[in-house]
């Protein structure tokens, strides 16, 4: 009672539950799936695979990528250099022997140019889904498949639990799992060992000579027991990277020696 003015103190039952409540839930499941993607991950103990570029295997993964891994490529858009270097890792992951399964769901892939860049015809196979979903279960049966030693598929979309079966699978069969995505995907969490995203720099810039390169930045988002964030330059030849001069020189003379084609004039 105040001034004799009786007064009413509302309480608060803990029995019933706040409405913001079922609104924080939500943001503190956000925040936690967001942090996923940043806290850095036990390192795995045994073998690691070199990439063959020395920026990316030493500036940025300390030494190369642990086998049984899933590795994210991500990018704005195709041909902007993740293919190549996701290709470039492949082949140095079946050099040892072992299948590489491409799975190509959307009809995309060149077997001749992936040929070039040092993949073994006579052990890739090339599987054409008719679904995504399809696609997404062929990736998993692959992974873990001991007899596989890399498999590559790119995905305009995936859901969350898609990239964790992923890794789960690779770990098991013990191979490498290159997966190309775009580069929104960047926001959501990250199960792959390793996520880097590609972006093409202009070229060429004053001081470079070789026109046949073209030069990519890497980003490092995401790595087993590495802080993310740093970022390399590397240049990207044709058909491999890196390319001796006496190589290179020697496809020219080639080119220039090979003998043009035949043309036959044909009378109408």
């Amino acid at each position: 009672m105040v001034d004799g003015v009786p007064m009413k103190i509302a309480t608060t039952s803990t029995q019933t539950p706040s409405l913001a409540e079922p609104a924080i839930r939500r943001v503190v499941e956000d925040l936690r799936r967001r942090l996923e993607g940043l806290r850095p991950l036990p390192v795995t103990a045994g073998p690691r695979l070199r990439t063959g570029i020395r920026e990316i295997d030493e500036k940025l993964l300390g030494g190369g990528i642990p086998s049984g891994s899933l590795v994210e490529w991500l990018a704005e858009r195709p041909g902007s250099g993740a293919e190549e270097t996701a290709l470039r890792l492949a082949t140095a992951a079946c050099r040892d022997g072992g299948a590489v399964v491409i799975v190509d769901h959307a009809g995309t892939f060149y077997p001749p140019a992936a040929f070039r860049w040092g993949l073994p015809p006579a052990r890739t196979i090339l599987v054409r889904p008719a679904s995504q979903r399809d696609a997404v279960w062929a990736v998993h049966q692959c992974l873990a498949d001991e007899s596989v030693a890399v498999v590559l598929a790119a995905f305009p979309r995936l859901d969350d639990v898609a990239p964790r079966r992923f890794q789960l699978a690779v770990e098991k069969g013990g191979g490498l799992g290159l997966i190309l995505r775009p580069a929104a995907a960047k926001a959501g969490p990250c199960w792959a060992a390793v996520r880097l995203l590609v972006e093409p720099l202009p070229w060429p810039r004053r001081g470079d000579t070789l026109s046949e390169a073209r030069r990519l930045r890497i980003h490092l988002l995401a790595a087993r027991g590495m802080i993310p964030g740093r970022s390399v330059e590397i240049l990207v030849h044709e058909p491999t990277y890196p390319l001796s001069g006496d190589r290179r020189l020697a496809e020219r003379f080639n080119a220039d020696a090979a003998p043009s084609p035949l043309r036959t004039k044909v009378r109408g």
